[in-house]
């Protein structure tokens, strides 16, 4: 998967970086940018951004990119470039956990069925909640309104919306604990 190949690149990336400070082979100098350039001309900052851009995960892509996650946020506060790359890096991975949600929700996962303490078989399992979720967040106009759960998300909600669409779930929660 593409996914991995870039995990893999910017590991070698790490792995070649640290070769270098062991060896002194090449010196380390800063770009204009401020970013720290390798003697192969990868920046920390990139490798910092494949990674991200795989995982999705700001601890895991600045530990392989050797660098601090404070410092990486005070560059994203000072650099509205970076701050976009960034971005850019966190919306391709989440691009990719919604191509593999729509992957499982189309053809379904393999499960593996067990009888007597052995495996005999797979089974194939679709997720008809798996395709809800999708066309709630996907089609909320069409979906969510079947359910009478048209509301609009958090972030576009006043405080004092967001407090009454709490109390309503509260209160739909409460009732079904009575009910049962």
């Amino acid at each position: 998967m593409a996914e991995s190949k870039r995990v893999s690149a910017a590991k070698a990336v790490v792995v070649k970086k640290a070769a270098v400070k062991k060896t002194g082979a090449t010196k380390t100098g800063a770009t204009k940018t401020g970013a720290t350039k390798t003697g192969d001309g990868m920046t920390r900052r990139r490798v910092f951004l494949d990674v991200l851009a795989a995982s999705a995960n700001v601890s895991r892509a600045a530990r392989a990119a050797g660098m601090a996650t404070s410092s990486l946020y005070a560059q994203r506060a000072k650099s509205q470039v970076f701050a976009a790359d960034w971005d850019a890096a966190i919306n391709e991975a989440i691009d990719g956990v919604e191509e593999e949600l729509i992957r499982r929700a189309r053809e379904g996962v393999e499960k593996a069925v067990f009888f007597g303490g052995k495996q005999i078989g797979t089974i194939q399992v679709h997720s008809n909640d798996l395709l809800m979720f999708l066309a709630r967040a996907r089609r909320p106009e069409i979906y969510a309104r079947a359910s009478g759960q048209a509301v609009p998300p958090v972030h576009e909600m006043t405080e004092a919306e967001a407090s009454e669409e709490f109390d309503r779930r509260l209160r739909r929660v409460q009732a079904r604990g009575r009910e049962g």
